[in-house]
């Protein structure tokens, strides 16, 4: 129970306004919380603890305070009755009330405003992944925050029974504690675990707060995981003179939270036995966490060839058992590479000459290679004369061909077909290379043909009653050929009442242009027709293709019937699942006519409970092909496409109504479907969220593959239990790769072990083709996740990228600053040295925005929430000054460091959604959402922009402690701006490493730094810079990394996989050869130094596009 703080105020009962947190507390008055703070015990380094923020959230109870409820009925019962009323209702009030303040009595001596009230800061208790062999020590504020006079008195603080009391040990002052109003008592909990797994349970506080006489705060907890980085990921001795020795080593570190214990280490049974384990094979350690495990392998070369290896690292790590690093080294020997894999010439015309293709044979080892023939496959049918369609250029006029190291060779190969047919071949290089003496570079050529496929091969219009048109059915003609078909006739014979017409809108196609389609309807209108009586014709398709220049598709009907109008909904009701706010997701409802008559569409609504709030009463679904109005004859099928699109934190539901008219009943009618959706996190998560092929050759060529990939980010364990892909456009899309699922059909993911999956895309025809792969999974708040997939064939086997040098680009700039207890001098080296990092954004003239956040994710004023004030720096006389504000963050922040979730959180939602919805106070706005500079959203909306790049700078002393894996961070930020453009976010790291780049641990003037492992891998993958923070002066670190972020472009990245002799460069329209090189790993043409196109200069790259092989 609870007493009233005044009676005599006539707003006793008044409830705080939607949204808003209350002020005064009645029973339970709630306000903001957070986290708590967690201190880290090391031996390696010593963090100052920081003091709790304070909290005046009031944990919920299950019944309301009976003054609360019987002054609610008062206000309510003389609200509005006039002003006479209104001023008596303070007396009235206490007549009424008084009597209940007898059930809130203590004793014999207790007035109004005396009891205490309880809560604790935090409410609930994050447990972080503790190592084995370490202590956490986590802080617990209880605190009275009852009306003055209030004596709060705990007599008992335990933990829950489930709690293993060797790992969680609980200290505080003697008991009972006395707690003054306003005033609180610390709880320590130390957690020290003995095993791995996961951690929980409750701290129970026992207290004379009559309404919440026992406080349970929860534990959270996070499970330990290792997680094994080895560094190189493979050993490369390149070229070892015979009988030389030459050592290398292969570093292992856990980055993980939970030992690791190496069984076993050895040299897998196909390496070469040139290879031996010189050190490190012998032992068996148990790798605590950035504990490190150096390995090395001697390579003694006997024999002139190459040879491979493979070191494998058995550990007990589940999630990887074996660490497998691939050796390579040779003697002084040749090493052949060819430009290109396959050669497509695609179709010519008999008697044709094809252009010459260049095929350039590269020497990549360190002595001559001897090419001894050049010559095509042997034929394995003599009468089939396919080698005699090829024809050679530029071969050598003796033999064998002495390619020296480092040099390369061109010859070229055209077609010339004299015969009808596909003439499939390969040209077969043999050489000394020991390794692989021959290689091969598949050929494919075929004579143009015609060719048309019409589908469906029979069409039946089921019964169809007299006086009623039937469904229109589509035919689609195809053009599978090579050549411009020409439709000569298309008529149908046979009864009478079978109709043809083009689709709406459209002319009927006389020329279909190769690997594209032409549509008709076909229907039938039962003039005369008798009940059961059967009707036959043809869709005649008279074309000039010689094979089959008549093309004829049966029509059949059946009359009878009484005609009805009955409209289904199929697909209903429409359930999007969860989705995140500032996506959205599509879904299908499809309006099934399934009578026997024809019905009319007259009109379509679409309604949703909405938030009563201005601004956020908007309807989330929204129609994206409606239905169409008019008649929709029997058997019809429409589909109408809905989205969603959250703008909050909701479960939402809209209903789908659709009108119709029934000529049979002469009524209107009408059909309805629901719809729902939630918005809100996921703790499962895809990257990428949607997958682009691009343009790809039809009918010749398949795609590269792309990945995609299933995370966990919660804390158990989720089990995807199918993957399938939906829509009209899938046939063009195969999954080529997936994880194997265990005996019950489930494909488990945890926190450390994510689930790939691998899709090509294979068009057989010119246009864009769409699809959706979806995850069914047992995730309890996302069942099932959509990812759209996209491409477009194309007949262009040549493609032309144009970019603009950009001046002036838009960059968006994200510094994640450590300010934990050992950072202060670091702070102070990046502030003083801020003015080198922004002179590129000056010399540029760079439209950029600047934000700040910390480490410290148990603070909840930061977690991840852009600092100081303005919240986003950008351009400006300001702007330098303003940085050095904001970067000096002090050293009070956690001990646990988490600089890449601290990323995450920034740029994801709730932090970076902005709503649109314009306010004035956070009454106006949605939880989680705040009114942030006149609009509801994330603290952090309108930081990141869509047409901006992104840099992120992370400065830390310690090693990355985030609960993810690194996979998981690495494709996040990819995501962000597109896994294809690269150029556009990297990610750069000043923590514990080497001048050389390398984490590593160092030692300054100001102090020890860990090796910052975690992000020095995540800068690699990102392409950012590495710098060392025990380096004095951050200037040229920071010049570094401006330059990346703010310079000219130097690499450019193609749109489709490029042929490397194909590629021509211009500039403002003048030719390029040189200043240029391909990087063939990530597709991009890079410039010199010295030969970077100027502010404002066109870049034309042209190449032939890669063909892949297709898998058919």
């Amino acid at each position: 129970m609870c007493v009233a703080s005044s009676l005599a105020n006539t707003s006793i009962a008044s409830s705080p306004p939607f949204g808003s947190s209350g002020g005064s507390r009645l029973c339970g008055g709630a306000k903001t919380s957070e986290p708590a703070r967690r201190l880290r015990s090391k031996t390696r380094s010593s963090k100052r603890p920081s003091t709790p923020a304070r909290s005046l959230r009031r944990p919920s109870v299950g019944r309301s305070c009976p003054v609360t409820r019987a002054a609610s009925s008062v206000s309510a019962l003389f609200s509005g009755r006039g002003s006479k009323m209104s001023r008596l209702l303070p007396i009235i009030s206490l007549v009424l009330i008084a009597p209940l303040l007898l059930q809130c009595s203590d004793d014999d001596k207790l007035r109004a405003g005396s009891f205490p009230a309880i809560t604790s800061e935090p409410e609930v208790l994050s447990l972080a992944s503790v190592p084995l062999g370490e202590t956490d020590e986590y802080i617990v504020d209880i605190r009275n925050i009852g009306p003055s006079g209030s004596t709060l008195i705990v007599t008992q603080i335990r933990l829950s029974s489930d709690v293993d009391t060797r790992e969680m040990t609980l200290t505080h002052d003697p008991l009972p504690l006395r707690i003054g109003a306003d005033a609180l008592a610390r709880v320590n909990l130390s957690y020290a675990p003995l095993n791995p797994g996961i951690d929980g349970g409750e701290i129970l506080v026992y207290s004379n707060d009559p309404q919440v006489p026992t406080l349970r705060i929860p534990l959270r907890p996070n499970e330990a995981v290792g997680e094994l980085a080895v560094n190189p990921r493979e050993l490369i001795f390149g070229a070892v003179p015979s009988g030389t020795p030459e050592t290398k080593s292969v570093q292992l570190a856990n980055l993980g939270s939970a030992p690791v214990t190496v069984t076993n280490i050895s040299l897998s049974m196909d390496s070469s036995t040139d290879y031996r384990i010189s050190a490190g094979g012998a032992e068996r350690p148990s790798l605590g966490r950035d504990d490190t495990l150096r390995i090395e392998v001697t390579y003694l070369p006997t024999g002139q060839n190459r040879d491979d290896g493979t070191l494998v690292i058995e550990t007990t790590d589940p999630n990887q058992p074996r660490v497998l690093v691939p050796i390579r080294g040779s003697e002084p020997s040749p090493e052949i590479d060819v430009s290109r894999e396959s050669i497509a010439f695609g179709a010519l015309d008999l008697g044709a000459d094809s252009d010459v293709v260049p095929l350039e044979i590269f020497n990549e080892g360190d002595s001559p290679l001897v090419v001894s023939k050049i010559d095509l496959a042997l034929q394995l049918d003599p009468s089939n004369p396919i080698n005699a369609q090829y024809r050679f250029h530029d071969l050598p006029a003796a033999w064998p061909l002495i390619i020296e190291s480092r040099s390369t060779f061109e010859f070229g190969l055209s077609y010339h077909p004299r015969v009808d047919g596909r003439h499939n071949t390969r040209v077969v290089i043999d050489s000394n290379d020991a390794d692989e003496p021959r290689v091969e570079v598949t050929v494919t050529g075929r004579v143009r043909a015609t060719c048309i496929d019409v589908q469906p091969v029979a069409v039946s219009f089921g019964r169809v009653p007299r006086s009623v048109e039937s469904a229109h059915q589509l035919v689609q003609i195809t053009n599978c050929g090579d050549v411009e078909l020409n439709l000569l006739d298309l008529r149908i014979d046979g009864s009478a009442g079978f109709r043809l017409q083009p689709l709406p809108g459209e002319v009927l196609a006389a020329r279909v242009a190769p690997l594209s389609v032409a549509m008709v309807e076909v229907f039938f209108v039962n003039d005369d027709l008798m009940d059961g009586e059967m009707a036959m014709a043809a869709l005649v398709v008279e074309n000039d293709s010689p094979a089959t220049p008549n093309v004829q598709v049966p029509l059949t009907v059946q009359g009878g019937g009484t005609p009805t109008c009955e409209i289904s909904l199929l697909g209903a009701p429409a359930n999007f699942g969860l989705v995140r706010r500032g996506t959205s997701a599509n879904r299908e409802i499809v309006i099934f006519n399934r009578g026997s008559g024809n019905c009319e569409i007259r009109d379509e609504r679409l309604d949703a409970i909405v938030l009563p709030i201005p601004g956020f009463n908007q309807n989330p679904f929204s129609i994206n092909r409606r239905a169409p109005r008019g008649r929709i004859a029997p058997a019809s099928l429409s589909p109408v496409e809905f989205t969603y699109r959250p703008i909050a934190f909701n479960a939402d539901r809209g209903t789908y109504t659709l009108t119709f008219w029934d000529p049979y009943r002469m009524e209107e009618r009408t059909a309805t479907a629901d719809l729902v959706g939630v918005g809100g996190d996921s703790n499962i998560e895809v990257i990428p969220g949607h997958v682009d092929f691009g343009l790809v050759t039809a009918g010749e060529c398949a795609s590269r593959t792309e990945r995609v990939t299933v995370y966990n980010t919660g804390i158990a364990p989720i089990c995807i239990t199918d993957v399938r892909l939906e829509g009209p456009g899938c046939a063009e899309f195969i999954l080529i790769d997936r994880p194997v699922a265990d005996m019950n059909g489930c494909i488990a993911i945890t926190r450390a072990r994510p689930a790939d999956f691998q899709f090509t895309y294979e068009p057989g025809n010119v246009g864009r083709d769409a699809c959706d792969v979806v995850f069914v999974s047992d995730a309890s708040d996302n069942g099932e996740l959509h990812v759209p997939l996209t491409g477009e064939g194309t007949l262009d086997t040549r493609q032309t990228d144009e970019f603009v040098q950009a001046s002036g680009q838009e960059v968006d700039v994200l510094f994640v600053i450590d300010n934990s207890g050992s950072m202060s001098e670091e702070q102070g080296n990046l502030r003083s040295n801020f003015d080198s990092f922004i002179q590129g954004a000056d010399q540029f003239q760079n439209d950029f925005q600047l934000g700040v956040v910390s480490t410290d994710l148990d603070n909840a004023a930061e977690n991840g929430k852009l600092i100081g004030a303005p919240r986003i720096i950008r351009r400006g006389p300001n702007a330098e000054q303003q940085f050095t504000d904001h970067a000096d963050l002090g050293v009070n922040g956690a001990g646990n460091e988490t600089g890449l979730e601290a990323a995450h959180r920034a740029l994801t939602d709730p932090n970076i959604f902005d709503t649109g919805v314009a306010c004035q106070n956070d009454g106006q706005c949605q939880m989680p959402d705040t009114c942030v500079e006149g609009s509801c959203g994330g603290h952090n909306r309108g930081f990141l922009r869509e047409t901006a790049a992104l840099e992120i700078v992370f400065l830390s002393d310690e090693e990355d402690q985030s609960t993810g894996t690194i996979n998981f961070y690495v494709d996040f930020l990819k995501s962000i701006k597109g896994f294809r453009n690269e150029n556009r976010m990297h990610a750069h790291s000043i923590v514990g490493a080497d001048n050389g780049g390398n984490a590593a641990a160092c030692m300054s003037g100001d102090g020890a730094a860990d090796a910052g492992r975690r992000y020095v891998e995540v800068s690699r993958r990102t392409n950012g810079t590495v710098a060392s923070i025990c380096n004095n002066n951050f200037g040229d670190d920071l010049r570094e990394i401006g330059n990346t972020a703010f310079g000219l472009q130097v690499q450019f990245f193609l749109s489709r996989p490029a042929v490397e002799e194909s590629i021509t460069v211009e500039v403002d329209g003048a030719n390029r050869p040189a200043g240029w090189a391909f990087d063939r790993d990530s597709n991009s043409v890079v410039f010199d130094e010295g030969q970077v196109p100027v502010a404002g200069s066109i870049i034309r790259i042209s190449y032939e596009a890669e063909c892949f092989p297709r898998h058919e």
